[in-house]
């Protein structure tokens, strides 16, 4: 609020030439790229030491690109309840569960071998939306090919592994079952995951790259046409998860600016996961996922041609609290993880919602 304009007044953030945006930006650079000597066409480089140790990076900038992690992708087989790579162990009682104590998965002889992952705690149980449906589509299809709309994705990082038994960590792997629909027979319980992220294994694509945290260190395969000096010059990754946060600001203007590289909390979505119900509203009920820009009972603020890009989470903006005002005018969203814009909030709007008129 001290920032705020005062009465009939306005206090405008924009760049300084309207040919030149200005950047606000939490990029931490990547670099000391080398050519790895035991991977054809890979390169690597260490974990920027900003970064906590053991602290799970989810992003990486490559030449303004988005990298992606290597993923693996269960074959299903009729219903994956019965027939998947992966069988669902609810607890320790169900078969295979010896080594579960709190349940998890069984990987089958024909599947992917997880005592072979290099960095168990990086692999990422990615489960999409599909209602909570348990398994995937009927036709044995992967959710991104099925017609589905994986309206949420929800993530889960790994305890441990034990031979073909993994566990994924609490209370995320406790707040699985409960965030989707029940089954037809009107029974909720866990589903077969879309997709395992950052498998080593299956890094073997251009635009890929992959996080050893064990190692230290971040190695990508670079595009056609991509040099080691381009790689340098451009890789970044983020760690802060918030760009900027007004709670009871008053009749200020963002103007031709960009807004870019924020992430998703690497750091307190650890135990937690990702596990929505809708609209970020995480499963416990008391936590909302935070976007890049949070404005919390705020009153006449607006964003104009401003630039929202390479974001992770789920919002760009979200106005709560009551907040009034809010105008986001001829602004440009593109690869911002999820929604671009939040208007008020599935908990008790009993301090009034947001004005979106």
């Amino acid at each position: 609020p001290e920032h705020s304009a005062l009465p009939g007044a306005t206090v405008t953030w924009t760049s300084a030439s309207p040919a030149a945006p200005g950047v606000i930006s939490a990029a931490v650079q990547v670099s000391g790229w080398k050519a790895d000597p035991s991977r054809h066409g890979v390169l690597f480089a260490p974990i920027p030491p900003t970064v906590p140790r053991g602290a799970t990076l989810r992003h990486l900038w490559v030449g303004g690109r988005r990298a992606v992690k290597p993923r693996y992708y269960p074959r299903c087989k009729g219903s994956c309840l019965q027939h998947s790579e992966l069988l669902i162990v609810e607890n320790s009682s169900c078969s295979h569960g010896a080594d579960l104590p709190w349940g998890g998965y069984f990987f089958n002889v024909t599947a992917l071998d997880p005592s072979t992952f290099k960095n168990p705690s990086n692999v990422e149980f990615v489960f999409t939306g599909r209602a909570g449906a348990r398994g995937p589509p009927p036709s044995g299809e992967r959710d991104d090919q099925s017609g589905e709309d994986p309206w949420c994705e929800m993530r889960c990082t790994v305890a441990f592994v034990r031979g073909r038994s993994v566990a994924l960590k609490r209370p995320c792997w406790t707040a699985l079952p409960f965030a989707g629909a029940e089954d037809t027979s009107g029974n909720r319980g866990h589903q077969v995951p879309a997709y395992l992220e950052n498998v080593d294994v299956n890094f073997t694509s251009p635009g890929q790259w992959y996080l050893d945290s064990d190692a230290g260190t971040i190695l990508y395969r670079p595009r056609d046409g991509e040099t080691l000096a381009d790689v340098e010059r451009t890789a970044v990754t983020a760690m802060n998860s918030t760009l900027l946060m007004l709670d009871g600001a008053k009749n200020m203007k963002w103007e031709n600016l960009i807004f870019q590289h924020a992430v998703w909390d690497p750091l307190t979505s650890e135990q937690q996961g990702y596990v929505d119900i809708q609209s970020a509203q995480i499963f416990n009920g008391s936590v909302i996922a935070a976007s890049r820009i949070q404005l919390h009972a705020v009153r006449n603020i607006s964003f104009r041609t401003c630039n929202f890009q390479h974001l992770g989470g789920v919002y760009a903006i979200t106005a709560e609290g009551g907040s009034q005002g809010v105008a986001v005018e001829n602004c440009t969203f593109r690869d911002c993880s999820g929604g671009g814009v939040k208007f008020g909030s599935v908990a008790n709007c009993s301090t009034g919602c947001a004005n979106v008129g």
